[in-house]
């Protein structure tokens, strides 16, 4: 029996795949390298694009406070 990691788990609740996250992770990156920084509402419709093509329109759309939570939680690499 696996008992899961709290890692594991929130991997559960998130909203983008690793590697969806990965995919935004490294586009901002270079955005900031070419001097244009990462905007909360480019971070949204990002995601917001990302969620509707693989779930659908109806999809409930990610807000700032989620945008917030997914810069906090990739600190180290943005």
């Amino acid at each position: 029996h696996h008992e899961q990691s709290i890692s594991e788990f929130n991997t559960t609740k998130q909203k983008l795949t690793v590697a969806e996250e990965r995919v935004i992770i490294d586009f901002a990156a270079q955005s900031a390298d070419r001097g244009i920084p990462l905007t909360h509402q480019f971070l949204q419709n990002s995601t917001n694009e990302i969620l509707r093509a693989h779930l659908g329109k109806d999809t409930k759309p990610v807000r700032i406070n989620w945008s917030q939570q997914f810069l906090t939680r990739h600190r180290e690499e943005l």
